[in-house]
C-alpha cells in the first residue's frame, strides 16, 4: 500500500532557502529538482541539475537548498507498505540521478496531489496507486539506464517530444529549420542529433510517419483519398501518390480498394481468393493491423451481393 502525505510541484523557494531534518523522516521524500541544488545526505555530499531525481529513504538525515540563487523543484512525501516495488525503490535511494522529461513526474505528482485532496471517495485510492506505479516505473527506468549512451546525448527527450508531436499534427509543415529554432541550436546540428537518436534522417522519418498514418486510415476508413493525403501534410495528391508507392510498393487507390472489400463484408464469411494489392515493407507497417504481406487478385470463386458491387463502385468513382 502506498500512501500520499503532501507535496507540491513547480514550488519555487526563495535564495535563502534550506531545509534541514537532521534526523530524517519515518517516511520517503521524492525531489524533481528544476535548478542546481547542494545536498547532504547522512555523511554524503551531493550536488544536482535541473532534470535529476532525488529519492530520500526513511530515517536518513538531510540538509539541501541552492546556495547560488533561487530554488526550485517537484516534491512529494509517501510512505509504502507492502509495495512489490520497494526493493527496487531502495536501490535508487539517496543518489540523484537524471530522469528527462521532467513534465511525465510532475504530471503525475500533480494529479496525486489533486486525488488526495479532491478525488472521488470510491475511486481516489486506486487512481492514487495507479499514478504512484506509473512515476515508480520511470523512475526506476531512469535509473537503470542512467549510464547509458542515450542517456548522455544532448536534448534527448526534447527529440522524443519532437516526434511525439509531429505523430500528433502530421498535417503541420514540421521543417527542420522550425523545430531547431524552437530547441535553440543549429538546423544542421538538430540533423546529426535526430539521425543520432533515432537512426534515420529527420526527412526519411517524417515521410514514413506520414505513410504509416496514411495507410491506416486508408485500411480503416472511408475517407477520399486527397482528404487522407491533406490529413498527412501533402498539398499535392501526386505526390503524395508518388512518396506512397516508393515507400511501400504499391498505391493508394489499390488499399482503397482493399479497404472497400474489408468494410462492406466479412471476409471469414465468404469464400475469397485474395492476397494483398502490391506490396507492403514490414519495416514501415508498425501500428497498422490491416496490412497484408500482397495482393494479386485471384478470384478462385466468389460469390458478391448486389450490395457489394454498388459499395465497390462507389468507392471506386471516389478514387
Amino acid at each position: 500500500m502506498i500512501q500520499a502525505i503532501t507535496g507540491g510541484y513547480e514550488t519555487k523557494h526563495p535564495s535563502t532557502y534550506q531545509m534541514s531534518r537532521p534526523n530524517g523522516l519515518p517516511h520517503y521524500v521524492l525531489l524533481i529538482i528544476r535548478t542546481h541544488g547542494e545536498y547532504y545526505l547522512g555523511e554524503s555530499f551531493f550536488t544536482a541539475n535541473p532534470g535529476d531525481a532525488l529519492l530520500i529513504p526513511p530515517g536518513l538525515p538531510y540538509h539541501y537548498g541552492n546556495p547560488q540563487g533561487k530554488y526550485v523543484d517537484d516534491w512529494i512525501h509517501f510512505s509504502i507498505k507492502e509495495c512489490p516495488l520497494r526493493e527496487e525503490l531502495d536501490r535508487l535511494c539517496a543518489t540523484p540521478f537524471p530522469v528527462g522529461n521532467i513534465e511525465l513526474y510532475t504530471f503525475c505528482i500533480r494529479q496525486i496531489l489533486w486525488e488526495l485532496s479532491y478525488g472521488h471517495p470510491d475511486y481516489a485510492k486506486q487512481n492514487m496507486d495507479n499514478l504512484f506505479q506509473l512515476l515508480f516505473n520511470h523512475l526506476i527506468v531512469a535509473y537503470q539506464s542512467r549510464n547509458t549512451p542515450e542517456a548522455s546525448l544532448p536534448y534527448y527527450n526534447e527529440l522524443q517530444l519532437v516526434r511525439l508531436e509531429i505523430t500528433n499534427s502530421f498535417s503541420e509543415p514540421h521543417s527542420i529549420e522550425e523545430h531547431a529554432r524552437a530547441l535553440k541550436i543549429s538546423s544542421s546540428y538538430f540533423q546529426y542529433l535526430y539521425k543520432k537518436v533515432f537512426g534515420v534522417s529527420f526527412r526519411h522519418d517524417l515521410i514514413l510517419m506520414r505513410i504509416d498514418h496514411a495507410k491506416y486510415n486508408l485500411l480503416t476508413s472511408d475517407l477520399p483519398i486527397d482528404r487522407i493525403a491533406e490529413a498527412c501534410g501533402y498539398a499535392s495528391e501526386v505526390h503524395f501518390y508518388r512518396q506512397f508507392k516508393k515507400v511501400t510498393g504499391t498505391s493508394p487507390a489499390k488499399l482503397h480498394i482493399l479497404s472497400c472489400f474489408r468494410q462492406n463484408f466479412n471476409l471469414t464469411g465468404m469464400y475469397l481468393g485474395l492476397s494483398v494489392i502490391g506490396y507492403c515493407d514490414p519495416k514501415h507497417t508498425a501500428g497498422v493491423s490491416g496490412c497484408f504481406p500482397k495482393l494479386s487478385f485471384q478470384f478462385q470463386g466468389i460469390f458478391l451481393f448486389f450490395d457489394l458491387y454498388k459499395g465497390l463502385l462507389r468507392r471506386m468513382v471516389n478514387l
